[in-house]
């Protein structure tokens, strides 16, 4: 049988927001057997740790064993991580998988990025990626392959043992600096209707307005914001506008799975978000949410939904919520690969 193995870089953060996909990947790895491959003294930056880093990536390259499998995340940090999977590619008797997380140059809007990102893609030829979106773009790209679809991204935390009632309150969480729109909502009262938004994250550089219909709840930790969550439902949506998709922050949505649909789906909140959106398929098919085309319909459409509409797209949160809160959805991927683990 094959070893799995996985280059670790994330599972001793503590982040709090995006960072936390990453971790968690890592965790439910290591939960089924995966061997990571760790640099020491990874906190230090003496001559000494230095030396000790390159020796390690050189005897890692020699002894891993032939037929093994290998897992990264991309985007690959540190730079002797990235020279070993490069290094590891050349090995034709390893398979290397990479699990794509992030396309920062894409999302970014810096084509200089996304250039040099879409030739490493080219390197390899196994890739675990969020949605048929995503898996698209990269066949457009001409980086050919054999793909895993991830669907949605696990979340390792507790679910909330009181579920909400139906009411305007809804919740939207996560870097907000990727959120501009929020700084707009104070000029959209008249739009909003009866929307109560209830806001959590580190500050972002733009200001969030103060207003009766909008509460900052600031940075709660990941592991324990579930089950303290406010919101009867979350919102995923990113970028300048409130009434389009708007912004290289916005449009990257259309391919990307934002980690805020796992938080939403075991706090027990349907889902609102762009009907454009890669993630608007996943809704509609689950039947955990709806869509819209801007912020501005989302009270009319809360205003038509009845009590046992609401608690059945809970329901179905409920349903989904043990194979979030226990990688299911990675293990499956990478088992879609035809690897055992």
């Amino acid at each position: 049988m094959s070893k799995n193995y996985f280059i670790s870089e994330h599972i001793h953060r503590n982040p709090t927001h995006g960072g936390i996909t990453n971790k968690d990947i890592e965790i439910t790895l290591t939960e089924n057997g995966f061997i990571p491959i760790e640099f020491p003294h990874r906190t230090s930056y003496s001559f000494y740790s230095k030396c000790i880093r390159l020796l390690f990536l050189f005897r890692t390259f020699f002894t891993i064993p032939k037929n093994s499998n290998v897992f990264f995340q991309f985007p690959v940090y540190a730079r002797l991580a990235i020279i070993l999977v490069r290094l590891l590619r050349l090995r034709r008797n390893i398979r290397m998988i990479c699990f794509v997380m992030d396309i920062d140059g894409l999302r970014d809007n810096d084509p200089k990025l996304l250039n040099k990102e879409i030739q490493f893609f080219k390197s390899f030829n196994l890739f675990i990626v969020h949605n048929e979106s995503m898996k698209d773009w990269f066949l457009n790209q001409s980086v050919k392959g054999e793909y895993s679809i991830l669907h949605i991204i696990g979340f390792l935390a507790k679910e909330k043992n009181i579920l909400p009632e139906l009411s305007y309150d809804i919740a939207y969480a996560g870097n907000l600096n990727k959120a501009p729109f929020l700084h707009n909502l104070s000029n959209q009262n008249s739009t909003i209707g009866n929307i109560h938004f209830h806001i959590y994250g580190a500050k972002p550089t733009f200001e969030i307005p103060t207003s009766k219909q909008i509460t900052y709840h600031g940075v709660i930790e990941p592991a324990i914001l579930p089950a303290i969550i406010k919101g009867a439902f979350g919102l995923i949506w990113e970028g300048y506008s409130t009434e389009m998709l708007e912004g290289s922050y916005a449009t990257y949505t259309m391919i990307n799975t934002p980690h805020k649909i796992s938080l939403y789906i075991i706090s027990g909140l349907p889902i609102i978000c762009h009907e454009e959106m890669a993630i608007a398929k996943y809704i509609k098919q689950w039947r955990i949410g709806f869509t819209v085309k801007s912020i501005s319909e989302i009270s009319e459409r809360i205003d038509k939904i009845s009590e046992i509409e609401y608690k059945e797209m809970q329901k179905q949160c409920v349903l989904l919520t043990p194979k979030v809160k226990s990688g299911h959805f990675t293990m499956a991927a990478i088992h879609n690969l035809q690897i055992e683990a």
